[in-house]
């Protein structure tokens, strides 16, 4: 087994101790200081996760917040920050532009990181660790970590997540697998999500580029008709999300445009889903840290099959600031 795949499989035991540290007296800190406005950011993956966050505590907590990609804020946007929370989340606590915001802060920061001894740890007011352990591949077991510490923080029940997931993983596994197998020959995938499915469209695109080193693009359901369908072809394989009753008339609708014009399509939700995954309670978001599972082994499979060092970057490194 490959470094990828190893730390996909290692992801229950990472939630588990991540959550095992979650204390009601985080859950209140966390709450206080995002009372008020409140801007939340990251790069790669962990912009996936300000996204899904974004859309969970606006939804959840009925806060005023914004997710911004970090170089953005950095170079363009800074004056969001004035009067406002900063949550920063970043795997290794040095990214580039995490480090080099770190100067611009101007309120409250709380930071997500997977090390303790990190910049962004260091200079937090609150200062939120997950607890994944070492991640060596493309960005997995830190991902759905700091979603399921994002969930705890919000107060939504996550306890039976390790367990729902290693239920699932064989399963999912064993699916996905064949599902490579069949769409081998595509040259570019295209993953479609609405809300926090779109983080999983997001990170999941950025997966397949790092693992899989094929074209693969993001798009929410409703951006995706106007114009990028223009673009569709026979060559690309769709992924398209549709985890919860809220979207899933809208989602499977637009599968069936996909099959209609004869195109390759894998849904994730849905009652002839070709990713079965467990029926979850409406609108918690627990439901988009499972289906990015799948997508995750997608990259893999696909990976391999393509004969691509899945655990190996190629042409860069996860970028982090140098002290």
């Amino acid at each position: 087994m490959n470094q990828l795949l190893t730390e996909i499989y290692a992801q229950p035991d990472a939630l588990r101790q991540t959550l095992a540290h979650v204390t009601p007296e985080l859950q209140a800190e966390f709450r206080r200081l995002t009372s008020r406005r409140t801007i939340i950011t990251g790069m790669g993956s962990s912009y996936s996760a300000a996204y899904f966050a974004g859309c969970l505590l606006s939804e959840r907590l009925n806060i005023d917040i914004t997710a911004v990609e970090a170089s953005e804020l950095l170079d363009y946007q800074r004056g969001l920050l004035n009067d406002a929370t900063l949550i920063m989340i970043s795997q290794s606590g040095r990214s580039a532009e995490i480090v080099e915001l770190l100067a611009h802060v101007r309120g409250p920061l709380i930071g997500i990181s997977n090390h303790a001894d990190s910049p962004l740890v260091k200079a937090s007011d609150l200062a939120l660790l997950t607890h994944a352990g070492e991640e060596y591949a493309a960005s997995t077991k830190t991902y759905t970590s700091a979603l399921a510490l994002l969930l705890a923080l919000s107060g939504i029940y996550v306890d039976t997540l390790p367990e729902m997931i290693e239920h699932y993983l064989p399963i999912w596994d064993d699916a996905v697998s064949k599902l490579a197998a069949r769409y081998r020959d595509v040259r570019r995938v295209v993953l479609i999500g609405r809300g926090p499915s779109y983080a999983s469209a997001m990170t999941g695109a950025l997966l397949l580029q790092e693992a899989a080193k094929m074209p693969a693009q993001s798009f929410s359901g409703g951006q995706f008709n106007h114009g990028p369908i223009e673009a569709f072809d026979h060559d690309t394989l769709y992924v398209i999300f549709a985890p919860t009753a809220r979207t899933q008339a809208h989602s499977l609708k637009l599968a069936q445009t996909v099959l209609c014009l004869g195109g390759k399509v894998v849904t994730l939700g849905g009652a002839d889903s070709d990713v079965p995954l467990p029926a979850l309670d409406e609108g918690e978001g627990r439901e988009s840290l499972l289906n990015v599972i799948p997508v995750q082994l997608l990259a893999a499979w696909l990976g391999m099959i393509r004969v691509a060092q899945v655990d190996v970057f190629r042409y860069g490194q996860k970028v982090v600031a140098h002290e």
